[in-house]
């Protein structure tokens, strides 16, 4: 097996490598639940980031913030974080990596556990595969498996992802064109099968939908 560094592991999920070393990466994923659990920490962190600065918060300051800040005329007189440390420390030699590394070390400790991913997202390249790829085709690890229509002509399937979830699941996508996981439950060792009733939720959820013929499938692929 290869060695998965982290820079690989987000290239991978950025899909930004060549189609042969992306095959060695999700066979290496496939095989390692550690490094399925990596991937969904980094693809969890990034969502956050690209959800959490999507719109730019234009309220005024508080007056009291305003104030301070204009009252500071002289340049001089305006301590950033850094210049507060450089009058603390003085010529102390090496103190700003020692500050900087300690800073990053922290970061990591504080926010990088506590990233969980939601129970119902979905990473971009399984979403791309539900909205284009048919029935009983499969890529990037998800095998489509049987589209069908909910109340309101919402349209959802079921699908497996083994390298990256290690799940079968039932998305849903509204009509606005997001999609969201209805249910799902854990894959059974490879070379084994589901007992009796184990769909659980997606046997139940399914029984309330329509199936979608073949000759209507294209249809619903082409409103994405």
């Amino acid at each position: 097996m290869i060695k998965i560094t982290d820079e690989t592991l987000m290239a991978y999920s950025d899909g930004e490598l060549e189609d042969s070393e992306a095959l060695s990466v999700e066979s290496a994923i496939a095989q390692d639940p550690k490094l399925r659990e990596r991937l969904a920490r980094y693809q969890a962190l990034k969502a956050v980031f690209d959800n959490g600065f999507s719109e730019v918060d234009e309220r005024p300051l508080p007056p009291g913030l305003m104030a301070t800040i204009y009252a500071n005329k002289h340049p001089e007189n305006r301590y950033t974080l850094l210049s507060r440390l450089t009058r603390f420390f003085g010529k102390t030699v090496g103190w700003q990596p020692v500050m900087a590394t300690a800073l990053v070390l922290f970061t990591a400790v504080v926010f990088f556990p506590s990233v969980e991913v939601p129970h119902n997202a979905l990473p971009r390249k399984l979403i791309a595969v539900l909205d284009n790829m048919p029935d009983g085709f499969a890529e990037n690890g998800t095998y489509i498996e049987t589209s069908y229509v909910a109340e309101g002509e919402q349209f959802c399937r079921t699908f497996s992802n083994r390298p990256v979830l290690n799940k079968k699941g039932l998305a849903c996508r509204t009509d606005s064109g997001t999609w969201s996981l209805i249910a799902s439950e854990t894959l059974p060792p490879e070379g084994s099968f589901l007992p009796a009733g184990g769909e659980g939720g997606i046997k139940t959820a399914i029984r309330k939908m329509g199936l979608v013929l073949v000759s209507d499938e294209t249809k619903y692929l082409s409103k994405n």
